[in-house]
């Protein structure tokens, strides 16, 4: 035989093209059976099963905008044409991403009719104007119908960030004179001081609804969710963490002294790093430091210790770098002997507190202090300082 053709049970022939498959089974009789010294041949042709279509599901991305919804679109495709119509059952999973708050999560079943090989998903994105990392989602197929295979069946969705990260203020809203201290409106003489720019100058950023002098936070509970009252003192409802709207950083919040746990304000930490990459070339002191138990008194086994937990639904905390610790310092609040809010961040120590930056030399990294008019100093790693931690994101 040769060309595009293959011989058919009945002696005819059929084209190899076409979308079914022969197969040749010959058996040759013992010799014994042999007449006039010819075989007996028995050919037996059999048509293959059709090949089953094989479905894979590919995601995409799309910009978060600033409010509304955006529409992100995941494409099923089909190996092949079915023989009639497919379905396949989907749903959506949180990756970094999370259901209800950053899109809305979708399931049912997907129906490819006869036909056609390619369909998509649409899941609606949430916008917001709060500055935070890409975060993702996963699609996942599941439950074919009989005359369909799955072949990818999870792809990943990228919802990208397009808020442009701000920066606080200082806080700083009175203006000086050779005579007195004053937070009368600038004059031509006092133009150039701090407090006649920024965000602690414009009125309509400056109203102390929600923090004071422009800054503006958002206290969260310990699942992450905002408190109904944002009022609230801390001793009656207390708070875990709390959400910077402008930076769109999230901060831990520490416990009273002597409350114990894990995040007791009292306790500090040797500063340690292991990874080579990013701890300047020394990793510090390890476990030096005075806090719930023996094992996790750096700052490391300290971040490790919180994202175990789970702090306010996140397991992405970190060590702040030095500008965002100074972020928020509100130089503002002098005259509390803290240069730090404390009806947003309660339970902070007159003290210093560890950054994630390295210094020039290795055995050195920057600390921030918070007690007026500490600013920001150098510190060996195996001393031992308050730690506050942070991650990226906004509230969901």
């Amino acid at each position: 035989m040769s060309g595009n053709q293959a011989v058919a049970g009945d002696g005819h022939r059929k084209d190899k093209s076409k979308d079914h498959a022969y197969t040749a089974h010959v058996e040759t009789d013992d010799e014994d059976r042999m007449d006039s010294g010819k075989s007996n041949r028995r050919r037996e042709w059999h048509e293959a099963d059709d090949v089953l279509p094989t479905a894979n599901i590919s995601g995409g991305s799309v910009v978060e905008g600033l409010s509304g919804k955006t529409r992100l679109i995941f494409a099923v495709t089909l190996s092949g044409l079915a023989d009639g119509h497919v379905d396949v059952r989907y749903a959506t999973v949180d990756g970094t991403a999370r259901a209800g708050a950053d899109y809305s999560p979708v399931s049912g079943t997907l129906t490819i009719p006869a036909g056609s090989t390619t369909a998509i998903i649409k899941v609606d994105v949430k916008g917001e104007s709060v500055p935070e990392s890409d975060e993702t989602l996963i699609m996942t197929l599941f439950s074919p119908s009989g005359n369909l295979l799955l072949g990818s069946a999870t792809a990943t969705g990228t919802i990208i960030n397009d808020d442009v990260s701000r920066m606080n203020d200082t806080g700083i809203t009175i203006l000086a004179d050779a005579v007195s201290l004053s937070p009368a409106v600038a004059t031509s003489v006092l133009l150039g001081q701090d407090a006649a720019y920024g965000r602690d100058a414009d009125p309509f950023l400056n109203s102390n609804a929600d923090g004071r002098a422009g800054f503006t936070f958002t206290k969260l509970d310990s699942t992450g969710a905002p408190l109904a009252d944002q009022t609230a003192i801390y001793s009656i409802t207390p708070w875990d963490c709390v959400q910077d709207n402008v930076t769109g950083l999230m901060w831990e919040v520490k416990t009273p002294a002597g409350a114990g746990g894990l995040r007791d304000s009292t306790y500090e930490y040797s500063w340690y790093n292991s990874d080579p990459t990013s701890n300047g070339g020394f990793a510090g002191g390890s476990n030096l430091g005075i806090c719930a138990d023996t094992v996790n008194c750096d700052t490391e086994k300290f971040v490790a210790a919180v994202n175990a937990v789970a702090l306010c639904g996140y397991t992405d905390w970190r060590m702040p770098g030095k500008e965002e610790l100074n972020s928020i310092k509100d130089y503002g609040v002098s005259t509390t002997g803290f240069s730090i809010d404390l009806n947003y961040f309660p339970n902070t120590f007159k003290a210093w507190y560890w950054s994630a930056t390295s210094a020039y030399h290795p055995v050195l990294v920057w600390g921030v202090g918070f007690s007026y008019p500490d600013n920001t100093g150098l510190g060996k790693k195996d001393w031992i300082d308050h730690v506050r931690l942070v991650r990226d994101g906004g509230v969901r």
